[in-house]
């Protein structure tokens, strides 16, 4: 892991959602947005003039809910499924807070199975009967599989449902485009460690520094030794396991999830540190030591035998000398000619919902 020096280096709401799954009831359809009436806007009820009588399902609900109570009034609610505007009406004038919400969903659509997945979803974050929240939300999308990926009104209610919640917006926004952890590819699952782990100092970096990651599957370097003038090409491919070349940082494709946050977290730390102007050794001491103390903090282990000291503490005497009695790093006898990679791969965009 390491930055080449400069010298050797050659390198330099629209709501025009996709429908729901094709295996949800037809029930389960949007509505047209006449009967769209939202939730706690009492204004948007009263365009539609006084009534003279109430409707006979307005008035059979408001006699349950009198006289059989709260409970007995949302099963019959969640039975009957007609959009009634005298029953709006007397939901929005009699009913608050969460059982206003609940009561003209189900006034629009009926039983919850029955439901948009959208609204599934909000309900799961609700104290209702059943609702188990995030949880509840993660087997929604799970059992999806991935169909609703494009469903704009789903992606709508996650950030709804995950307003400073990043850790869990980007879980449930992947589970919405791939409907299962089984399916996140490395790049996922190096994003949900930085998330889970609240380590974002490295993504923030990459994105606020405009930040290329590619991968590599080999990597080489030329080198020429200084006493005969003789040429040694020498496979990297099992032991770097990054770089970084201006703004492009590569990892190695080979390295676990672990391996890749360490070293991801390294590379990045060439471009912090690097605007210090150390020499081309000190900086790499500098940022093997900020490199281990972040993995300090995470309770990881070390990067080697020797890098921590007895209380727990970098040992940067041991990296400074580790690094300037490397061949690598500091090699007496050849000078570093040219160093290629094969396999490069771009990941994208690293950027936080």
């Amino acid at each position: 892991m390491e930055k080449i020096p400069p010298v050797q280096a050659k390198q330099s709401q629209a709501e025009t959602a996709e429908g729901p799954s094709s295996k949800a009831p037809a029930s389960n359809a949007l509505k047209p947005p006449a009967f769209q009436l939202e939730a706690s806007n009492p204004a948007q009820l009263a365009a539609a003039g006084p009534v003279v009588q109430r409707s006979a399902w307005s008035e059979k609900l408001a006699k349950i809910y009198k006289e059989q109570g709260r409970d007995a009034y949302f099963a019959e609610l969640r039975k009957i499924n007609v959009c009634d505007m005298d029953v709006y009406k007397w939901i929005d004038q009699n009913l608050t807070g969460d059982d206003h919400w609940l009561a003209m969903i189900m006034a629009d659509y009926g039983d919850e199975k029955d439901w948009p997945i959208h609204l599934r979803v909000e309900r799961e974050m609700r104290p209702f009967a059943g609702c188990t929240g995030l949880e509840g939300v993660k087997t929604i999308l799970r059992t999806e599989a991935g169909a609703q990926a494009k469903n704009a009104h789903l992606t709508k209610s996650i950030h709804k449902i995950t307003t400073t919640q990043t850790l869990d917006r980007w879980l449930l926004l992947k589970l919405q485009e791939l409907g299962s952890e089984a399916n996140f590819d490395w790049k996922d699952k190096i994003m949900e460690w930085f998330l889970r782990h609240n380590e974002l100092t490295a993504i923030n970096e990459i994105n606020g520094r405009g930040i290329s990651i590619v991968t590599f599957d080999k990597a080489f370097d030329k080198w020429q030794m200084k006493k005969d003038k003789s040429i040694e090409i020498k496979d990297l491919s099992g032991s770097l396991r990054g770089n970084t070349d201006g703004n492009t940082i590569r990892i190695n494709s080979a390295l676990s999830v672990e391996q890749a946050v360490t070293t991801m977290y390294h590379e990045v730390q060439h471009k912090v540190v690097g605007e210090q102007n150390l020499p081309y050794l000190d900086e790499e001491v500098e940022v093997r030591v900020k490199t281990e103390e972040m993995m300090i903090k995470q309770g990881l282990p070390e990067t080697k035998p020797g890098y921590r000291k007895a209380d727990g503490t970098v040992d940067r005497d041991f990296i400074n000398n580790e690094i300037q009695n490397s061949s690598h790093y500091n090699p007496k006898d050849k000078t570093r000619l040219d160093r290629w990679y094969e396999g490069e791969k771009q990941t994208g965009s690293w950027q936080l919902p």
